[in-house]
């Protein structure tokens, strides 16, 4: 397979030269005419190999090498240093600032070419046994996520729930839960970690623990949120915000308090009049700042009410013609069918959001969770899913 080479030297016979040498192999060749070009194009590229010639204008071989080596994105890149000096002590220099070999010059056209070979080689090697790595590490990741996730939904007469996780990538920072605090009340969290994959799991599993910790102590909602606001400023400075609604029903006289700290704003329809209104924010997301206030606001609820949570990753869902699900959708899915248990339209509304998508790619974390005020004379609506979908 064609690889992709950064040839860096000022004298233009030994770009031709190596250049021809090197594309006779089949590889694709990229040219810098000093160090601080080749790390530009280094940066562009993530070329496969780069050969670094040392005596260079502007910036020669050995600081561009250092630099490389230092630099995240291209510190994996294999250089190997061309050049005229050849005493142990240049050589000793060059490994020593981060090169991976040493091609004096002149060079025999067949070193040149088993030596790139050979470099080449190893470097897929290592890509396959990272990429060996990174799924282990991705799988692991994935089971503590998901012990984190409710395995199941509450049974709670008058109420019906359903909640659904689908992740963009094998693991995600979305979070949802169900925390049952006493026979009255039941709490639900929803939660948008900053970005998806590994860090982002990781990050949600830390949350989530300090979350549940502050709820143990039985403070009201303003504080626990002022106090894992605190937390995440303190502890996770790799958390730059997250979004977040922690909200508690009074089960017996069906009342919602949640605080909102930036979070989507939650959809509710009310089922006497068909209307849908939005829970607004009641503070800032998290992470921003220690200190910050949350108020706490009291909605009472009624039989054939539903509200939705739900991350940014659900209305922002592109389709092939770029165009967002969309809030409105939501609201109008709500208006259609307002008679269906929770379970059922959670299934609706994971449908309507797969056939909007269509071909076009998953570009975040989706997660949601259903509340449905039931009416007297039905039965429980339970789900027993919550799990991510087809996991």
């Amino acid at each position: 397979m064609a690889k992709t080479i950064l040839l860096a030297d000022d004298e233009e016979d030994n770009l031709y030269t190596c250049g021809y040498l090197l594309e006779a192999m089949g590889h694709k060749v990229v040219t810098a005419h000093n160090g601080q070009e080749a790390i530009a194009k280094a940066h562009e590229l993530h070329p496969d190999l780069i050969l670094m010639d040392v005596m260079m204008p502007v910036m020669d071989g050995y600081r561009a090498t250092q630099a490389l080596k230092q630099a995240e994105d291209t510190r994996a890149i294999p250089v190997i240093l061309l050049t005229a000096k050849r005493t142990t002590e240049d050589i000793v220099q060059g490994l020593r600032i981060g090169a991976d070999d040493y091609i004096p010059k002149p060079f025999e056209q067949m070193e040149l070419q088993a030596r790139v070979g050979a470099w080449l080689r190893f470097a897929e090697l290592q890509q396959q046994l990272l990429s060996v790595r990174l799924a282990e590490e991705l799988a692991i990741a994935r089971r503590i996520q998901l012990s984190l996730l409710p395995k199941e939904t509450p049974e709670v007469e008058g109420f019906g729930f359903a909640a659904r996780y689908i992740p963009c990538e094998q693991v995600g920072g979305d979070y949802y839960d169900f925390l049952r605090l006493d026979e009255g009340h039941l709490a639900v969290v929803l939660a948008d970690v900053e970005g998806h994959g590994i860090g982002a799991a990781m990050l949600m599993s830390s949350v989530s623990t300090a979350l549940r910790t502050e709820i143990r102590h039985g403070f009201s909602l303003n504080k626990i949120m002022f106090d894992l606001n605190n937390f995440i400023c303190a502890e996770l400075s790799e958390l730059t915000s997250m979004p977040l609604i922690y909200a508690v029903i009074n089960l017996p006289i069906r009342t919602l308090n949640y605080v909102n700290a930036g979070h989507e704003f939650p959809l509710h329809y009310h089922g006497a009049s068909g209307e849908v209104t939005e829970l607004e924010s009641t503070g800032m997301v998290l992470g921003i700042a220690e200190g910050m206030e949350y108020n706490e606001i009291h909605l009472p609820l009624a039989p054939g009410d539903r509200v939705v949570f739900y991350t940014d990753g659900l209305t922002d869902q592109a389709s092939p013609k770029d165009e967002f699900f969309s809030k409105e959708r939501v609201r109008a899915l709500l208006r259609e069918h307002p008679e269906v248990s929770a379970p059922e339209f959670s299934a609706l509304l994971e449908q309507a959001v797969s056939a909007h998508r269509g071909t076009a790619p998953q570009n975040d974390d989706i997660a949601f969770v259903i509340l449905t005020v039931v009416q007297p004379s039905a039965s429980r609506q339970t789900d027993s899913g919550g799990r991510p979908a087809g996991g």
